[in-house]
């Protein structure tokens, strides 16, 4: 057995942590800090800036990441941060403020366009020195990224999605405090919820999963599934907000050391050329996904299946059709579609959409998929009446 692990240096999980920040950041003087206008008008990026300067802290709020961080958004991010020039950066938000952070913080101190370091479209370039010193404060329950390596980052003009990776992007210090996450409304925190979720999947039947990844994987996935709902239901419900965060910060854990699988390599697509929020991409791909893979994962599929039925399986096949019910009940609870109606995206897109798939993702599913077998999953989730013309009724 031989496998290695990467995980942020200091890990702070808990209620109340947030208060704890000014002492990862005791030698540094100027601190940048990169959110959204929801944290702004949220108060929650009041509340770090007062907690800091209160502290002795020089800060500055930098709040133009909408939606997910695209190249040219971090374009203009790095043209004012180099102005403010920070000692260190704080990520404060969903997936995408805190990749957006991650990603400014290795590019501040090396040379080059973000375009250059993304892979698959880039030149190939590498970080030359150590990024700037960087804390990772989600505020949402999803992605995990304060504990992967990779920010991702979109060109939705050239239709693709790709990742900035170095082991060295992995967050100095996590800091999850799930109290922070009670003002997420119930739509968003479903999508974040089914990220997560699909990444403890994905990366415990992914190719490079090993008993590590395996262990916090299966500790984590049946938590996240039962709390899902209940954060879903109600977002002050602190148990099921708790439980979220801890099985999104397992699940960044897991993807940065065992991978995904097809649902996210599919997932990168459908957000680039469609627009479609990932986590919704996730949800709407995982049973399809599902229902090719665990034939090849028998084992697997049935410790899945019993971590969140809480039920014992004999039959693989049972456990098998046992997840996929499981799952088709969580998204009919939490009020997710099974299509993506109401997204731009028809027939006319699979050639977009089969370019745009991520290959890294893709290379840890565990049985191989050709491009007609994705063609179909991609045809799945098009919008009902897009992807099977034939049941239009005349008008």
């Amino acid at each position: 057995m031989q496998f290695t692990f990467c995980a942020p240096a200091k890990v702070l999980f808990g209620n109340g942590v947030l208060s704890a920040l000014p002492g990862l950041l005791a030698d540094k003087h100027r601190i940048w800090i990169v959110t959204g206008p929801s944290a702004v008008r949220l108060g929650t990026a009041r509340r770090v800036t007062k907690l800091l300067c209160q502290a002795g802290f020089d800060c500055r709020v930098y709040d133009g990441i909408h939606g997910e961080p695209t190249v040219d958004g971090i374009r203009a991010a790095l043209r004012c941060a180099r102005e403010y020039a920070p000692d260190a950066v704080i990520g404060l938000g969903g997936g995408s403020a805190v990749d957006a952070g991650k990603a400014l913080s290795g590019l501040l101190t090396n040379d080059g366009d973000i375009e250059d370091y993304l892979e698959g479209v880039g030149a190939g370039a590498v970080m030359r020195n150590h990024p700037l010193y960087y804390v990772a404060v989600p505020t949402t329950a999803g992605t995990g990224a304060e504990c992967t390596k990779n920010a991702v980052i979109a060109n939705f003009q050239a239709r693709y999605k790709r990742s900035f990776r170095d082991d060295r992007l992995m967050p100095d210090a996590a800091l999850v405090d799930p109290s922070l996450g009670t003002t997420v409304p119930p739509r968003a925190t479903a999508y974040a919820g089914m990220d997560a979720l699909t990444q403890l999947i994905e990366a415990y039947l992914s190719k490079k999963a090993n008993p590590f990844t395996d262990s916090l994987a299966l500790g984590a996935v049946g938590r996240t599934f039962c709390a899902l709902g209940g954060a879903y239901a109600d977002g002050d419900n602190v148990d099921a907000r708790a439980d979220m965060a801890y099985g999104a910060m397992v699940s960044g854990l897991c993807l940065a050391n065992a991978g995904l699988g097809a649902v996210h390599g599919i997932a990168a697509s459908l957000g680039a050329v469609g627009g479609v929020p990932h986590g919704l991409a996730c949800a709407v791909l995982l049973p399809h996904v599902l229902a090719i893979n665990t034939p090849h994962c028998v084992e697997k599929t049935r410790a899945l299946a019993q971590c969140i039925t809480g039920e014992t399986y004999a039959d693989t096949q049972a456990a098998a059709t046992a997840l996929c019910r499981a799952v088709d009940d969580l998204m009919a609870r939490t009020d997710i579609p099974r299509t993506l109606d109401g997204y731009p995206l028809s027939e006319d897109d699979l050639p977009a959409l089969l370019a745009g798939v991520s290959g890294g993702s893709m290379g840890g599913n565990p049985v191989m998929l050709s491009d007609a077998q994705v063609k179909e999953l991609i045809r799945a989730v098009l919008p009902a009446r897009v992807a099977h013309p034939e049941n239009r009724q005349s008008v």
